[in-house]
């Protein structure tokens, strides 16, 4: 058998050992911006629907507390994505899952202040055993994602998007 592969005995920590393998190579997407804005202006951003539709989708409902939903729309596509909110600590920490395949995508936002600037962690982690798609453009629209909170927060927090 080659290195660094595994066979199927079909014993229960065989069986964990190839899921153990699976996570570690799940496409999990990572991307974190500075901004000069406080935690808490970020905070709204990510949790006020009015606000997450000016910077993150055509528009955006439901209430961010645990066990609650928020539906992002971007109407010119014609989608709409559903997120359970799983975890809150405020200004530092949302957890939002979604149905994805068969399992479930889980997005984490962390908010950390260092200094005079806030960081913003994104952590995508898709529903485990999906594999890798070199065609998903997952990757960048986080990144631009990012960068429209980022400008929102510094730029146009509260103004009505034109």
């Amino acid at each position: 058998m080659a290195a660094g592969s595994h066979e199927r005995t079909g014993s229960p920590s065989a069986c964990l050992e190839d899921r153990r393998v699976w996570a570690e190579e799940s496409p999990i997407i990572r991307k974190s911006i500075e901004t000069t804005a406080y935690p808490e202006q970020v905070w709204e951003a990510l949790t006020d629907t009015e606000l997450l539709g000016q910077w993150m989708a055509d528009s955006a409902s439901g209430w961010p507390a645990v066990g609650g939903t928020l539906s992002l729309t971007w109407s010119r596509f014609g989608m709409t994505i559903e997120y359970k909110v799983a975890e809150v600590k405020v200004c530092q920490q949302l957890v939002l899952k979604s149905p994805m395949g068969s399992g479930q995508q889980t997005v984490t936002f962390g908010l950390r202040r260092t200094g005079k600037t806030t960081w913003v962690d994104v952590t995508d982690a898709p529903a485990p055993f999906t594999p890798h798609n070199p065609h998903s453009s997952a990757e960048s629209n986080w990144g631009l994602s990012m960068a429209a909170l980022k400008l929102y927060v510094e730029r146009y927090f509260r103004k009505p998007r034109q």
